[in-house]
């Protein structure tokens, strides 16, 4: 099972611990063992596996503050 967990903070500003945080966890149904599958994912809420590969895609929750910086995709 992959489980996503979001950072504590925005930008870990505070410097709080974030070892466990901000990543996506790959965790045996019956809890018996766990690792990070992938991390440095502010707030991950999103996934899905890609039909042609199995890849793993992820949408994520950036920092807040963004303002008139943020990026613009077309």
């Amino acid at each position: 099972m992959l489980v996503t967990v979001g950072s504590g903070t925005n930008v870990n500003a505070e410097g709080v611990d974030e070892n466990e945080r901000a990543a996506i966890w790959e965790i045996n149904l019956d809890g018996s063992q766990k690792r990070i599958y992938a991390s440095g994912l502010r707030n991950p809420v999103g996934l899905d596996f890609y039909k042609e590969n199995g890849s793993l895609w992820t949408t994520v929750n950036e920092r807040d503050g963004i303002g008139e910086f943020t990026p613009l995709i077309i």
